[in-house]
This record gives C-alpha cells, sequence and structure tokens, in this order.
C-alpha cells in the first residue's frame, strides 16, 4: 500500500480511505432507537400474523370437513376442490378458502361463520 493523498491509500490504483469517519454519537443513538422501534414493532406484529394464519387453517378445515359431509362424493364435483383442500393442507389458505368458498355455495350449502 502506498501512502496517497488526503488520507487516502491506493491498493493497485484504486483508493481506500485509512481511516475511518466515527460517527457522531447522536447519529449512532437515533439510528439505535430506530432499531429498537422496528424490533418492537416487528415484535408486536409477529404474533397477530400467526393468530390470523391460525384462524385461517381453522376456517379451511371447517370448510373441507364441511364440502366431505355435505356435497356427495359421486356428485358432479368442480375439478378444483381436491386441489383446494391440498392447498389448505399445505397451508395456502388463500387459494385454498375460496374455492371451497365457491363449491359449497354452489351446492347450495350455508358459510360457516369466519373467525
Amino acid at each position: 500500500m502506498a501512502a496517497g493523498v488526503d488520507g487516502y491509500a491506493t491498493v493497485s490504483g484504486a483508493a481506500m480511505r485509512t481511516q475511518s469517519d466515527p460517527q457522531p454519537a447522536e447519529r449512532r443513538n437515533a439510528m439505535n432507537a430506530k432499531l429498537l422501534y422496528l424490533i418492537a414493532g416487528l415484535s408486536l406484529v409477529m404474533p397477530l400474523t400467526g393468530f390470523a394464519q391460525s384462524a385461517d387453517a381453522k376456517y379451511c378445515a371447517t370448510l373441507t370437513k364441511l364440502y366431505r359431509a355435505t356435497v356427495p362424493q359421486h356428485s358432479a364435483a368442480m375439478n378444483t376442490v381436491p386441489a383446494a383442500i391440498a392447498k389448505c393442507e399445505a397451508g395456502d389458505y388463500a387459494v385454498g378458502i375460496p374455492v371451497l368458498e365457491k363449491a359449497l355455495t354452489n351446492a347450495k350449502v350455508k358459510l360457516p361463520a369466519r373467525s
């Protein structure tokens, strides 16, 4: 490394800063506070997403059970229902629930309350 101009050192023609600029304490404190708020916010939101998934899982399971109990197996069922049930079982409730709701509605079955 060769000494360069203005506190820079050159390595293979590229300039690198030899001294690190210390951040002012105020800037560090502000960044730490923002990080703390972010962590606190995430810790509050994460359980809520788990609750929403849990509610969707229960609703999807209820729709599946209702479909199997009320729609005759020999009926001309929608081809998409088995795939929707598989999606629910895999945790993809956003895809499975609307298909099951439509199949039940088409079969004139009253949908259960969604909690």
